[in-house]
């Protein structure tokens, strides 16, 4: 049967490889096929003269032997006759030569009778080419001379039935490939009938390749006259695919040519899966014997190796695994390891029951345990026949190590456990006790954790008290959050009622489910006793604290007023025309009087600061200015002592920051005080430098530095302690009363930052202190910037002996882009003046100190004036205290300006400007717009509650071009911009529903995935520090604080959308982003609702009414709020309409919210009308609203009745202001 073929074997062999122990092994396998063949076939083992012999039926008929007897090639020959025998045996010898022969041959039957044979000879080979068999096919090509006999007839009939019903397809075809013969069964197949298949070929029954590759073997088979046996799929009529081993002979005519072939198959699907299956099964285990790291091996019943793991050899140091087989442990253990494996693997072939894991610990070559689980089952056959023994053995050392260690720290942690004398407890989710340590137990009245096991709070604590930890257990595994040091009573065994703190944390299985808690606690009744005693102790230690404060409160006030009325009435008998001795009483009397003022306001400081009431009033202010100025105050006690008094700021120091300038400002008037105090002679400097910045704050470090008396290792730390100073002569001989020091800790210490001194005897002081500040709003970052000044290049000559001075002054004027020139009196300054001529390079600009050693100021100026190119050069004059006559003198000499050091950068400025006679663009108050700023026209979000602020928002950005969309809470502004597009967000910090920072953070998380970003900017009523960052860290751009200020608020615009714009489109200017034509802007201005008003007539218009409405004090900033709404009369008026609508519901709600004691209420109610107080320019009352807001916050209302009293007064107040206006 024609198929593809998978495997061509040679001869009849099925497999393609014969078999070394029986090359006959294939054709016996057949015989049944082969016999029923009419061909001769005959094949001989080939073992010399002894050669085994196998003869089909046909063969047995012609060599006349019995298939039962044991024929020899010998047997055969002996067939041959006589004469051809010798050319038999040689015929053989060149068939082993050449492969393959075709002869012809005569044999005799018992008869006498001959036959001719033509036979063919094929070779077959072992993978050695060594010759293993010979097959060979043969026919008779002479007749017999006699008629068959009956028997042969009745044979061939036989052989016909045969053909029909064995389970074979049989056919014959002629040599081109036409059918002459078919069974049953093959028509049964191609699903025709044999009548049908007479003269078909295989194209008419198979598809056109498979055709051809058919034909191709059939004439291969014609051709070579040689049998194929092969097996090939098949494809049924019903498309279904087998496989089918197949074998094709020759068939012959009476000449002996052959005329054709005869086909028979049979199906082999089933043996062809078997081997497919045994070969997968032989791969699997080859990988896995290959790579396996346990050590797995086969034995047989002698216990010798039949198959081992690559890991075995590697153990046994074989390069291959093969080298094990037939081998025993004896071969390569000790006698003693190897006869135990024997004694084990004995018993388990005779009683059938295997080893599992059984534990054994090795000592390798390096002296080190190695522990192994071993497996060992018998090995059995398909019936159950054990033939061996199957081991598998692992090295679990590493497990076995990490066990003990295991086991050591359980062992550990129980002892730890039970030794902890807080209890600690293990429950599951059903709230049973899995677990629990010794103090547990004890506290339960448990001996063994037997009886804690699997029970629960029920069973030994009351109901009430159970179900309390029954439902803490349940948040706890719910939740997946733990419970922290949670006060619980908890009852004894004995029924004591104890205090415990308990936390209760999940446990989490490997899946990371919760699968119980863990409880741990401690007895904390005698703690809570403690505190107990220790707060009502504190509440009486505050209650004597606070009289003794109010004591020296009011005591320092009530002396206050008396002195200062002593003082005041002293200083106006001093201008009266008194005697020397009367004067000098008096001078005695107020000297004295100011001391015990300062004494008192020390006092006074220091009991606001024990009672906790001094708090830190943050706001921008200008830090050169607070540090020049303060210093200067105390310039004359400095120069009274001929003290040189400085002081320098880092130019890396902002101009504007954020903080509480008086409280700076006491601390430096502290410290520099004392160093001029205790300094006779010398200097004082006081230096400001950065000591750390953040995008979060500004820490500057101040440094006080004297050339004072120093002060005793032993007594630095003591000296910022109340009441102290560094030794009692100090007192006696300075005065004071020691609390200076102390307050500025505290004050240090309420601004973040610290204090120290360092310090050498007989050498000097320094004392430090740091102080974190804020950054100054947009608006006072745009008033830093000054205009174009025409400084730069300009030669400045300096003359001063204080080395201080003139490195103070050197650092500032070359900040400003000058070229100063240092010299330390006047023959080094006229020095330095005739180099400068001889380089052609004058000074321009002499800045010189009066009070120098040999020659002073005046005469530096005499002899520079006798200089011709110097006679009017301009001179700037710095003096530490004024002398009769010097006004006249500095008149003489043409002193341009006099400065008093220490000398403020903002005013040698101004003098240097005044003297070069330059200009410099200062700021112009003029009206502010959007225009201004270079701002386009934006589409802006206004996210604002308060009807006023909404109100001032329309009319401040719309009158500037800006299409403007309120929002009333946060949640709205997220829903407007969802549905439309804005270009920026305008966003109260507190509002109801939704709060601004809450909005702003959802806002970003929806931007993420479209991967935009709108500007967002806060507005918020509180402007306290850490309000800016918060904001920022919510995912807002910037802050603005309230009320708004148009300059304030076009000024962040600007700086927003150029931040936007840059991020955007780096390479486009802002100038061409924003800008924001006159046309445009007018034509904005025309197609407002509202008209415009001029902005003078509108300011009479508007101041003439407040002067006829308004007393002295009125509660409204009419000029303040003219300004927030740019003079806009209509807006003025919407506003105040706004104001007096909202109010009335806010005070309403602030009514509503004290008779329910509902804090929240009020403080909402208190916050919104603060904020619409503050856009009306009412400060007074939006700080009264301030105040109840932060009580209500507190949730501290005792005082908060008279504060709403006091709310309510000055909102008549305001609403009467409106009133008379309107």
């Amino acid at each position: 049967m024609e198929g593809v073929n998978s495997s061509v074997g040679t001869g009849f062999m099925s497999d393609s490889q014969p078999h070394a122990d029986c090359p006959l092994a294939p054709l016996e396998s057949v015989r049944q096929i082969l016999d029923r063949v009419t061909e001769i076939v005959w094949s001989v083992a080939w073992n010399g003269d002894e050669s085994k012999v196998f003869c089909n039926h046909r063969a047995q008929q012609v060599f006349r032997c019995d298939c039962d007897s044991k024929l020899m090639l010998q047997d055969l020959i002996q067939c041959i006759h006589s004469e051809d025998r010798a050319q038999f045996r040689r015929d053989l010898d060149k068939a082993k030569q050449s492969g393959s022969l075709r002869h012809k041959f005569r044999v005799t039957d018992n008869d006498g009778n001959t036959e001719w044979l033509d036979q063919r000879l094929t070779v077959v080979n072992d993978s050695q080419s060594q010759v293993v068999r010979i097959d060979a096919v043969a026919q008779v090509i002479a007749a017999r001379e006699l008629s068959p006999s009956p028997s042969q007839l009745t044979s061939d009939a036989e052989h016909q039935t045969l053909r029909e019903h064995v389970e074979l397809s049989v056919l014959r075809k002629d040599r081109n490939g036409r059918i002459l013969y078919a069974n049953d069964r093959f028509c049964e197949l191609v699903g025709r009938s044999s009548f049908d298949l007479i003269g078909k070929t295989d194209f008419d029954l198979f598809p056109a390749e498979l055709a051809k590759m058919y034909l191709a073997n059939d004439q291969e088979v014609i051709r070579s006259g040689q049998p194929e046996h092969v097996v090939e799929q098949n494809i049924g009529h019903d498309g279904k695919v087998t496989y089918v081993e197949v074998l094709k002979l020759p068939t012959y005519d009476s000449k002996g040519d052959v005329v054709g072939i005869q086909v028979l198959f049979w199906d082999v699907s089933y043996q062809k899966a078997v081997e497919s299956d045994l070969e997968q099964a032989r791969f699997l285990m080859n990988t896995l014997l290959e790579n396996v790291p346990d050590s797995v091996y086969f034995k047989n019943q002698k216990s010798q190796f039949i198959r081992i793991s690559r890991s075995v050899a590697k153990a046994l140091q074989l390069d291959d695994p093969a080298d094990a087989i037939g081998k025993t442990d004896a071969d390569f253990f000790l006698a003693e390891r190897a006869n135990r494996t024997l004694a084990e693997e004995r018993a388990i072939m005779d009683t059938g029951e295997p080893i599992i894991a059984k534990l054994e610990c090795e000592t390798n070559a390096d002296g080190e345990e190695v522990w192994r689980s071993t497996t060992k089952v018998p090995l059995r056959t398909s019936d159950g026949e054990i033939l061996g023994t199957f081991g598998i053995s692992r090295d679990v050392t590493r497990e076995r190590r990490a066990e003990n260690e295991r086991n050591e720290e359980r062992k550990l942690l129980r002892t730890i456990i039970d030794n902890i004398p807080s209890f600690i407890y293990v429950k599951d989710r059903h709230g049973r006790f899995v677990l629990g340590n010794q103090a547990l137990m004890h506290m339960l009245g448990v001996d063994a954790e037997d009886a804690l096991v699997s029970k629960n709070d029920y069973d030994f604590s009351p109901p009430e008290l159970a179900c309390e930890y029954v439902t803490d257990d349940q948040v706890v595994m719910r939740t997946g959050e733990p419970i922290t040091n949670q006060e619980e009573s908890c009852q004894l065994a004995d029924g004591t009622r104890v205090w415990m703190s308990t936390t209760k944390v999940p446990l989490h299985d490997d899946s990371g489910q919760v699968r119980g808690i863990v409880g741990i606690g401690h007895d904390i009744t005698n703690q809570k006793r403690v505190h107990e005693q220790l707060r009502a102790a504190k509440q009486a230690a505050d209650a004597a604290s606070k009289a003794k404060s109010d004591f020296l409160a009011n005591m320092s006030h009530e002396i206050r007023t008396p002195m200062n009325a002593i003082t005041g009435m002293t200083e106006l008998l001093l201008d009266t025309r008194l005697t020397d001795t009367q004067r000098e009483y008096l001078e005695m009397v107020r000297g004295s009087g100011d001391a015990l003022l300062a004494i008192i306001n020390d006092v006074l400081d220091f009991s606001k600061i024990e009672a906790g009431m001094l708090d830190i009033d943050t706001h921008p202010f200008e830090l050169r200015e607070l540090i020049g100025d303060t210093v200067k105050t105390l310039a004359v006690r400095a120069h009274e002592k001929h003290l040189e008094l400085a002081f320098r700021v880092s130019p890396e120091i902002p101009q504007f920051v954020v903080g509480d300038a008086g409280r700076i400002r006491q601390v430096l008037v502290n410290l520099v005080g004392n160093a001029i105090k205790f300094t006779q002679k010398g200097e004082v400097v006081v230096e400001v430098t950065e000591s750390r910045n953040t995008d979060q704050f500004n820490e500057i470090c101040v440094c006080v530095r004297d050339t004072g008396m120093g002060i005793p290792e032993a007594k630095r730390e003591s000296v910022f302690r109340a009441f102290e100073q560094s030794d009692s002569s100090t007192t006696r001989r300075f005065g004071g009363t020691g609390l200076g020091l102390a307050i500025s800790t505290r004050l240090v210490e309420m601004m973040n930052g610290s204090i120290w001194v360092e310090s050498q005897e007989n050498v000097g002081s320094q004392f430090y202190f740091t102080v974190r500040l804020g950054f100054a709003p947009p608006e006072m970052l745009a008033e830093q910037r000054r205009g174009t000044v025409v400084l730069g290049g300009t030669r400045v000559l300096v003359v001063d002996d204080n080395k201080t001075n003139r490195t103070i002054l050197h650092e500032i004027l070359t900040s400003w882009g000058m070229n100063p020139t240092l010299a330390d009196g006047t023959a080094s300054a006229m020095q330095a003046i005739e180099i400068a001529r001889e380089h052609g390079q004058p000074f321009g600009l002499i800045v010189s100190d009066v009070n120098m050693p040999e020659q002073d100021g005046f005469d530096f100026a005499s002899l520079l004036r006798q200089e011709e190119s110097y006679a009017k050069v301009p001179f700037i004059m710095l003096t530490s205290a004024g002398r009769a006559g010097d006004a006249e003198r500095r008149s003489a000499l043409d002193i341009s300006e006099r400065l008093m050091k220490p000398v403020k950068q903002s005013e040698l400025f101004n003098s240097i400007v005044r003297v070069l006679g330059v200009s410099c663009a200062e700021d112009q108050h003029e009206k502010t717009s959007a225009a201004d700023f270079g701002i386009r026209d934006l589409r802006i979000l206004v996210a604002e509650d308060n009807i006023v602020n909404q109100k001032l928002a329309i009319g401040v950005l719309g009158e500037n071009g800006h299409q403007v969309v309120i929002a009333s809470n946060g949640q709205e502004a997220i829903d407007a911009l969802q549905r439309e597009p804005f270009d920026l967000v305008l966003m109260d910090v507190q509002m109801p529903v939704m709060d601004g920072l809450t909005a702003t953070k959802a806002i970003r998380e929806w931007e993420k995935p479209q991967g935009k970003h709108i500007p967002i900017i806060a507005m918020t009523a509180n402007a306290m520090k850490g309000d800016r960052e918060q904001c920022l860290a919510a995912g807002m751009d910037e802050y603005v604080p309230k009320p708004i200020r148009k300059a304030t608020l076009f000024s962040c615009l600007a700086e927003v959308i150029k931040r936007q714009t840059q991020a955007d489109s780096p390479t486009i200017s802002l100038e061409q982003t924003l800008e924001s034509t006159s046309q445009s802007e007018t034509a904005v201005h025309d197609t407002m609702e509202s008209p415009m008003v001029d902005e003078e007539d509108l300011g009479e218009d508007i101041s003439g009414e407040i002067a006829e409405s308004c007393a002295d004090e009125c509660p409204i900033h009419w000029d303040e709020l003219s300004d927030m709404s740019s003079n806009n009369s209509d807006l003025l008026k919407q506003l105040l309409d706004a104001f007096v609508q909202e109010s009335a519901s806010l005070k309403a709600a602030l009514q509503e919210g004290f008779q329910s004691d509902d804090a929240n209420a009020i403080r909402a109610a208190a916050h919104t009308l603060k904020g619409a107080s503050a856009a009306i320019a009412a400060p007074e009352l939006s700080e009264l609203c301030a105040e109840l807001e932060s009580q209500a916050r507190a949730s501290e209302l005792e005082n908060a009745p008279d504060l709403m009293k006091e709310i309510e007064s000055e909102l008549e107040k305001v609403l009467s202001a409106i009133a008379d206006v309107r």
